[in-house]
């Protein structure tokens, strides 16, 4: 259902930011590497995790290098992070 696709896809979301958040700039093979998501949905969520202003982009030759947007969201996704340390629900 539509509803379950969105609660997945705010899942992989927090995963992704999750994953940046403790690994700090990644281009989109490492992070398809540690969230074990397929990089064609990884590349969906970063771009509109981008366009929420979540996360900034910058590229590198033909890579391109997401990171959290420095604030806020970082504040956020540390407090999430802290919240479910060690448990594998995000």
């Amino acid at each position: 259902t539509l509803l379950a696709s969105s609660a997945a896809s705010d899942v992989y979301k927090r995963q992704i930011l999750e994953y940046l958040s403790l690994f700090g700039e990644s281009c989109v093979g490492d992070i398809v590497s540690g969230v074990e998501i397929e990089q064609m949905k990884v590349s969906q969520y970063l771009k509109r995790l981008r366009d929420d202003g979540f996360v900034t982009s910058r590229k590198n030759g033909r890579y391109v290098f997401y990171d959290i947007t420095a604030g806020i969201h970082k504040t956020a996704i540390n407090c999430i992070h802290h919240r479910y340390d060690g448990k594998n629900e995000i």
